[in-house]
């Protein structure tokens, strides 16, 4: 769990200096941890509540400012919302029918692009029509990808459904303990 911390502060020091510069490091030795599934949760939670931990003292002092009558009847416009913005997109973009949709896509407008048309009293050779058969074929990928894309999303906002919604304090104080690990990411810089 240490060396994946050390990994985890690394990549955020790489990126906080610079996108385009490397970072040097030393050379690890790599150590085989068995199938992610079985150790990514509980490194995830650790990082997780060490974070919490390191920002512990400040959580609870911005939770008994916001109790103070000032701020306690306050209600902002996004603690209520339930949409997760983007998150359709995101979906889209890591489905495997999806991302083969924009390649296709990709390709076609590229194609599309180095044909440039001539002025119109010249002549030219024009690439050949797509034939039912490719036509047909291409439409049904597109379809299936829709589909699988729909099914996916639908399943997810299902699951997000189930989870219970926190109101009031609770759900600020839930957002505290989100922030507290970026917090501490920001203290190790």
């Amino acid at each position: 769990m240490l060396r994946a911390k050390k990994a985890l502060y690394a990549v955020l020091q790489a990126n906080a200096r610079s996108s385009a510069a490397i970072t040097p490091a030393p050379e690890a030795e790599w150590q085989p941890v068995g199938p992610g599934a079985a150790h990514l949760r509980g490194e995830l939670e650790a990082l997780y509540w060490d974070g919490v931990r390191g920002e512990l003292e400040n959580t609870v002092r911005t939770l008994r400012a916001w109790q103070q009558p000032s701020y306690a009847g306050e209600l902002l416009a996004q603690e209520d919302d339930g949409f997760i913005h983007g998150y359709d997109t995101f979906l889209d973009a890591v489905s495997h029918e999806a991302r083969a949709f924009a390649i296709r896509y990709g390709e076609k407008q590229e194609a599309d692009a180095s044909q440039k048309k001539p002025a119109a009293n010249s002549y030219y050779i024009q690439k050949p029509k797509k034939t039912h058969r490719e036509a047909l074929k291409e439409a049904t990928i597109d379809h299936r990808a829709e589909f699988t894309s729909s099914r996916i999303k639908a399943a997810v906002r299902k699951a997000i459904d189930e989870v219970p919604r926190l109101h009031g304090m609770e759900a600020r104080a839930w957002t505290l303990l989100q922030a507290t690990v970026t917090l501490s990411q920001f203290d190790e810089l």
